[in-house]
């Protein structure tokens, strides 16, 4: 019996070993195809057919060879939605950041380049637009800081993400056609090469936008946006006027921290993630709010 049992165990582990050794990793393919450009030895079909770019996050870029392996200092984009004609496509199938695809050669208007598929689809994509959860008939003031906040971020269109310069990351928020900024410094990230800039950007008195924005290869992240609301804007949202208030009315959102002239709530996003909102106070009365967005 003991024969037996060591013999099954022998054929297990050859088995197991056996098949681990032909297991290939993402890396190992996508360095074998990197290695195969290097070389000119990359299989490149002609092909015809249409696709669209898919990708809700932002733009595409179009690259001078497959794999993200060109010199241009200013490569060309395409928009989310965008129409398409791919005419080549090169190498197999492979997995990126999570998504199946393979390098094709697309062309859109006056830009062409190599670009990775998975972020395109052969069915142009619906998008649904969201509905504002507030009409003539919401009763103001709110009553709890998740109902204020989700007010100002339709109003004000507060989002993030990646944008390709600072002027297209402003285009994405409602600003009024007279507003004044500058630039209040650049300074070097300390967790890579990249450079972070903070501006002010001042919106007719009413309130104020702090940008901090990271720009790295051919991307320019919007890290944090705080927005300053005074009493010429959204104070009126807010239902009370006195710090006692807001620390003694449970229902109106989670106490994150709280101090002798301000109180910092936490509205939760998802995945442990969430917005900040700080009231401050001047002689016990509220005067400023600032609500630092989770961007992603």
């Amino acid at each position: 019996m003991k024969i037996i049992v060591s013999i099954i165990i022998i054929i297990f582990l050859f088995f197991g070993c056996t098949r681990q050794s032909n297991v290939v990793s993402k890396d190992a393919i996508i360095n074998k195809n990197i290695d195969l450009v290097e070389k000119n030895e990359f299989n490149i079909t002609e092909v015809n057919y249409t696709m669209f770019v898919n990708n809700p996050s932002g733009r595409i870029t179009l690259y001078d060879a497959p794999f993200f392996r060109d010199n241009r200092n200013n490569r060309s984009h395409l928009n989310d939605l965008a129409k398409v004609i791919v005419t080549k496509e090169a190498g197999d199938i492979f997995n990126f950041g999570g998504y199946d695809g393979k390098w094709i050669y697309i062309s859109s208007g006056n830009n062409e380049g190599w670009v990775f598929s998975g972020y395109l689809s052969l069915n142009e994509p619906q998008r649904i637009l969201p509905q504002n959860p507030f009409n003539e008939n919401t009763k103001f003031p709110l009553l709890n800081i998740a109902d204020i906040s989700r007010y100002i971020i339709w109003n004000l269109n507060l989002i993030g993400g990646f944008a390709y310069s600072l002027d297209e990351a402003l285009a994405r928020i409602n600003l009024p056609e007279e507003y004044s900024m500058k630039n209040i410094r650049s300074f070097s990230s300390r967790h890579d090469d990249s450079i972070i800039e903070e501006y002010i950007i001042v919106v007719n008195d009413s309130y104020n936008f702090t940008i901090w924005a990271n720009e790295k290869n051919d991307r320019y992240l919007i890290m944090e946006l705080v927005v300053e609301i005074n009493e010429n804007n959204f104070i009126h949202l807010f239902p009370y006027n006195t710090i006692n208030e807001y620390l003694e009315d449970e229902n109106f959102g989670v106490i994150w921290e709280c101090g002798e002239d301000y109180v910092k709530y936490f509205v939760e996003t998802g995945g442990g993630y969430g917005d900040i909102w700080v009231l401050e106070f001047k002689r016990d009365l509220l005067y400023l709010i600032k609500y630092v967005p989770q961007l992603t």
